[in-house]
């Protein structure tokens, strides 16, 4: 059985932020306890109160913890991750792109889109799920897991179906020490794909996400384009977007391939 924790990041075109994100951790039951465990850990060891967020955004940051802490924090929470096997699947859109797209939709369709590759998953290793949204900051939240329940079986195009899929449900921060790792692995992401001139720490980053990025590997490739990096929509005709897309996505592959 996979556990599979959801969150969503630069919902709105904000600042610098070119793309609108959306991500997920995939955690099999069997290692639930160790990571629960293995966090509660790195939480004590760097100060961190029981009542504490543990979040990736500076601004979550509470008070009596230091920068190096926050950040050392963080980092082991991923090394942990990749040392039992957790699995990550990253999604963007272009805010330029999507901006006639009504809120609601843009967050539906990042939520969909990692769900599909979430059944994919599943069934490529013949598994089953849970899944785990972050509240989500649309009007019609629970309407939008009770429908992906009650359609998952129903869809026109059988690649939509969520059969493997057994229970969609809400989580909110401090309710699991998953969502965490969550908020932690998309929030890295999101830094990586959306703040381009930060090299340093994104490379930092990039390195930590790459071996829990979901890939498709062959003898001399192991290739994360639509597995654990999902850009949309696929096809992208307007030249000057494409270019966008396409520096993110060789700016990630190159700053995770990086030499520390």
């Amino acid at each position: 059985m996979k556990l599979f924790f959801a969150d969503e990041a630069d919902q709105k075109a904000a600042n610098r932020s070119k793309f609108f994100i959306f991500g997920a951790v995939i955690v099999d039951y069997s290692v639930v306890s160790k990571l629960t465990e293995g966090i509660s850990k790195i939480r004590k060891k760097y100060g961190y109160l029981p009542t504490d967020s543990f979040k990736f955004s500076p601004s979550d940051r509470p008070v009596h913890i230091s920068i190096e802490s926050f950040i050392l924090a963080k980092k082991e929470t991923l090394i942990l991750a990749d040392k039992l096997g957790v699995v990550f699947i990253g999604y963007c859109i272009l805010h330029d792109l999507a901006k006639h797209v009504e809120y609601n939709t843009l967050i539906e369709w990042g939520a969909d889109a990692i769900l599909t590759k979430f059944q994919q998953y599943l069934t490529e290793i013949d598994s089953h799920g849970l899944c785990f949204f972050d509240r989500l900051p649309t009007k019609n939240y629970y309407k939008y897991l009770r429908k992906k329940f009650e359609t998952r079986e129903t869809q026109d195009k059988a690649g939509l179906n969520l059969t493997r899929i057994l229970s969609f449900s809400s989580v909110c921060d401090g309710s699991s020490h998953l969502s965490s790792l969550s908020d932690i692995a998309v929030g890295s992401f999101r830094y990586i794909i959306n703040e381009p001139d930060k090299e340093k720490a994104g490379k930092e980053l990039a390195r930590l996400l790459k071996p829990i990025f979901w890939a498709k590997q062959t003898e001399t490739k192991r290739s994360i384009s639509e597995r654990g990096l999902l850009m949309r929509p696929t096809n992208v005709r307007v030249s000057d977007y494409f270019d966008q897309y396409n520096e993110a996505k060789i700016r990630l592959i190159e700053w995770a391939n990086s030499k520390p």
